[in-house]
């Protein structure tokens, strides 16, 4: 729903993508949008606007490097580090 909730925001409302994942999280804590759904927001933004809007980098946490959105680090370490960059072996001990 988050998902959607963004996309419409984006569109209808001319929020960048950053916008419309912090008032969607602001409304919506529990929101978790994984990577490849903020890729296609991603897209999705910069063929509205003609440009590219949000910019990606690699970031590396616990070793594990993987390509994300710039301004949503903070919310990533937060939310998203044991589910994203845990170790499933390590877990099983």
């Amino acid at each position: 729903m988050a998902f959607l909730l963004s996309a419409y925001l984006i569109r209808y409302q001319s929020m960048s993508l950053e916008e419309a994942y912090r008032l969607t999280k602001q409304r919506r804590i529990i929101s978790r949008p994984r990577v490849y759904l903020l890729q296609a927001l991603t897209e999705y933004e910069t063929k509205l606007a003609g440009k590219e809007v949000t910019s990606w980098s690699d970031h590396t946490v616990n070793g594990i490097t993987k390509r994300m959105p710039d301004f949503i680090m903070q919310y990533y370490r937060e939310f998203y580090l044991y589910q994203e960059f845990s170790d499933p072996k390590k877990d099983e001990d």
